[in-house]
C-alpha cells in the first residue's frame, strides 16, 4: 500500500463509513502517515471514527486496540 503525500480527506473517511457498514463492524480506527484534513477529522469525530497519525502512534496503543478471545 502506498503511503499518500497529503492528508486524507472526508471523501476516505466516507469509505471507511461504507465500510464499516457492509461489514457490520463495531469500530474503525483510521490510520495515516500523512494526517487528516479538518473536514475528514470533523467527519470522523461526528462519526465516531478513532482517527491516529503513524507520526505519534505507539506500539502500546495498537497492541491495545484488540484482544483475545475464546471460543
Amino acid at each position: 500500500m502506498p503511503l499518500h503525500q497529503s492528508p486524507q480527506d472526508v471523501k476516505w473517511i466516507e469509505e471507511l463509513m461504507g465500510r464499516r457498514l457492509s461489514l457490520r463492524a463495531d469500530a474503525i480506527i483510521a490510520v495515516s502517515n500523512s494526517g487528516f484534513t479538518e473536514g475528514a477529522s470533523l467527519k470522523a469525530k461526528q462519526h465516531g471514527i478513532i482517527l491516529r497519525d503513524l507520526k505519534t502512534l505507539t506500539v502500546q496503543e495498537i497492541r491495545a486496540w484488540g484482544f483475545s478471545t475464546r471460543v
